[in-house]
C-alpha cells in the first residue's frame, strides 16, 4: 500500500525524507519483525521504549519510522503527537477498516466481560458465523489463538478482524479492557453496540485511583454508538448521560429486569421483562450474578434486532465458560474453578456458592504479584466473612515473595484460625481435596482458565482444573 494511503487521517507534526508514493510492505511495532520496506512505529511499552529500537529496525530494512521524537533524523521519519494513536490509524488503513464490514460488539467493565462475551457469541452463532476476542483466547472459524492480552494491540486487532472478515465471519463479540481503551487499541474499531457490566477495584497498579480507572472505562462510550448499561452500578448512570442507552438491572425501572428467577447448582431459570415483552431463560451457568451477564446479552440482542427466541436459544446453548465457575464433582464434594481475582468477583463467587452449599464453604486463593496491593487485604476480608475455611496460596507471584503477598491478604482476615497458609499452589489444592467432606463446596479462585504460573521470571505450565483432576484421580 502506498504511504500516502496509509497516512490518511493521521495529523503528523512533520515528516522528513518521505516519499508518499513509496509502497509499504508491512507495519510493525516490534523491531525484530521488521523486513525491507516496512514501517516501524516506535511506541512506549510498559518496560521498553520503542525509540530505543529504531537503529535495529533500520538495520533490519525499515523504510521509515513513526515516532513522537523525530529530531536529528538522517532517515525517513514521521513525527506524531501520539505513536499509539498513529499505530491504530495506520493499522486500520492498512487492513481497509475491517470493523466497518463486521457487526462488532465491545464489552467493558471489571467483572463479567468474559462470560458476557461468550453469551453474546453463542447468540450470534444462532444466525451467522461469529468470532470472539477476549481473555481466554481469540476464537473464530474453528481457530483458537492464545490471548497474550485481553484486548490485542491495535495492529494485531485489525489483522485479526481482517482475517475474520476473510473467513466469512459476520459478527464479533470482544472484551474491551481498560488498558486497551487507555492505550488506544480500540480507537479505529467501529462498534455496533457497546456494553458496560460494572466497575470495582482492579488495576490500581496502573491507574492512580479508582476514579482514573473508572474514567478510562467510561471514555469507551460516546453518543454515536448504542450502549447496553448495568444501571445497578453507580458508574452506569454516568454513561446514560452520554449515549443511546438500553438499561438492565434488578431495578424494575430498567429496560431489562428479572420478574422472577431461580439459581441453583444446575443453573439459572428466569423470566426477564424487556421492551419486547417477557423472555424466559434457562441457562446452565452457575451463580445468580450471571443473571447480570444474561441481561447484558439480551440487551445486545435487542439493540441488534435479534428475535427473542433466538436470544433465549443462544443463552441456553452456552453450557460453560473456561475458568468461570467450572464445576467438578467428586465423592460428594462440589469443586469450582473460577477466575475471581478482584474483591468484587471473589465476593460474587462466594456469595453464590454460600446459597447452594450443603455443608462448609472452603476457598483457595492468592493474589498476583507486581499488581494492585491495595486489593489484597480486601480480598482477605471478603473470604473471611463468606467462607468457613481459607487456604491461602500463590497466584502468579511474579517478582514478589509469595509469603509477602499472603501476609498482605492476612491483614484482612479477622479470624486467622480459619486460614491455612500453603504458598505452593499444587500443595494447596492437595490440602483442600484432603480436608473436603461430603456436602462441602470448594472454590479454587484467581487463575481460572490460565494455563501457567509465573514465579520470578519463570512461566511454568499450571492449570487449576487439570491439577485438581490429577489430585482427585490420585485420591481414588
Amino acid at each position: 500500500m502506498k504511504l500516502r494511503k496509509l497516512l490518511q487521517g493521521i495529523k503528523y507534526k512533520k515528516a522528513v525524507f518521505i516519499d508518499e508514493e513509496k509502497e509499504i510492505e508491512h507495519i510493525c511495532y516490534n523491531s525484530r519483525n521488521i523486513k525491507k520496506g516496512d514501517i516501524f512505529v516506535a511506541i512506549k511499552g510498559f518496560k521498553n521504549d520503542g525509540n530505543a529500537f529504531i537503529p535495529e529496525a533500520l538495520k533490519n530494512g525499515a523504510y521509515a519510522v513513526v515516532t513522537e521524537n523525530c529530531y536529528r533524523c538522517d532517515f525517513p521519519c514521521i513525527e506524531v503527537e501520539d505513536a499509539r494513536r498513529a499505530l491504530s490509524r495506520l493499522s486500520a488503513n492498512y487492513f481497509s477498516h475491517p470493523s466497518k464490514k463486521l457487526n462488532v460488539v465491545g464489552i467493558t467493565g471489571t467483572n463479567g466481560k468474559t462470560t458476557t462475551s461468550f453469551l453474546v457469541v453463542s447468540m450470534f452463532k444462532q444466525i451467522a458465523k461469529a468470532g470472539l476476542i477476549g481473555t481466554t483466547g481469540y476464537f473464530y472459524d474453528g481457530i483458537r489463538k492464545e490471548a497474550p492480552v485481553t484486548t490485542p494491540e491495535s495492529l494485531d486487532l485489525q489483522r485479526l478482524l481482517y482475517d475474520m472478515l476473510k473467513r466469512g465471519i459476520s459478527y464479533v463479540s470482544m472484551e474491551a479492557s481498560a488498558h486497551g481503551i487507555t492505550l488506544h487499541r480500540l480507537q479505529d474499531v467501529e462498534f455496533r453496540v457497546k456494553v458496560f457490566t460494572n466497575i470495582s477495584q482492579d488495576h490500581l497498579d496502573f491507574y492512580k485511583s479508582m476514579e482514573d480507572y473508572a474514567r478510562a472505562k467510561l471514555s469507551f462510550f460516546d453518543r454515536e454508538t448504542k450502549a447496553v448499561v448495568n444501571m445497578d452500578d453507580r458508574w452506569g448512570r454516568e454513561i446514560e448521560k452520554r449515549t443511546d442507552v438500553t438499561t438492565y438491572g434488578f431495578d424494575r425501572r430498567c429496560d431489562i429486569h428479572p420478574v422472577s428467577f431461580v439459581s441453583d447448582i444446575h443453573g439459572i431459570k428466569a423470566d426477564i421483562l424487556t421492551p419486547l415483552g417477557k423472555i424466559s431463560i434457562n441457562s446452565p451457568l452457575v451463580g445468580d450474578y450471571n443473571l447480570y451477564n444474561i441481561m447484558a446479552c439480551i440487551g445486545v440482542g435487542l439493540c441488534m434486532d435479534i428475535e427473542p427466541e433466538v436470544i433465549a436459544k443462544g443463552i441456553a446453548d452456552l453450557d460453560g465458560v473456561p475458568g468461570r465457575m467450572e464445576h467438578l464433582f467428586s465423592k460428594g464434594v462440589d469443586f469450582f474453578i473460577d477466575y475471581a481475582h478482584t474483591p468484587d468477583a471473589l465476593k460474587n463467587a462466594l456469595s453464590a456458592l454460600k446459597k447452594i452449599k450443603k455443608n462448609r464453604l472452603i476457598v483457595v486463593f492468592g493474589a498476583g504479584g507486581n499488581r494492585d496491593r491495595e486489593k489484597r487485604p480486601i480480598m482477605g476480608k471478603v473470604a473471611s466473612e463468606l467462607s468457613d475455611l481459607i487456604v491461602l496460596t500463590s497466584d502468579n507471584p511474579r517478582d514478589e515473595e509469595p509469603q509477602a503477598i499472603i501476609n498482605d491478604i492476612m491483614c484482612g482476615i479477622e479470624d486467622r484460625k480459619k486460614a491455612i497458609v500453603e504458598p505452593d499452589r499444587e500443595n494447596a489444592i492437595k490440602i483442600v481435596v484432603d480436608m473436603a467432606r461430603e456436602g462441602d463446596a470448594v472454590l479454587i479462585a484467581g487463575k481460572g482458565h490460565e494455563t501457567y504460573q509465573i514465579i520470578g521470571k519463570k512461566k511454568d505450565l499450571f492449570n487449576d482444573k487439570e491439577k485438581l483432576k490429577e489430585v482427585l484421580y490420585d485420591r481414588l
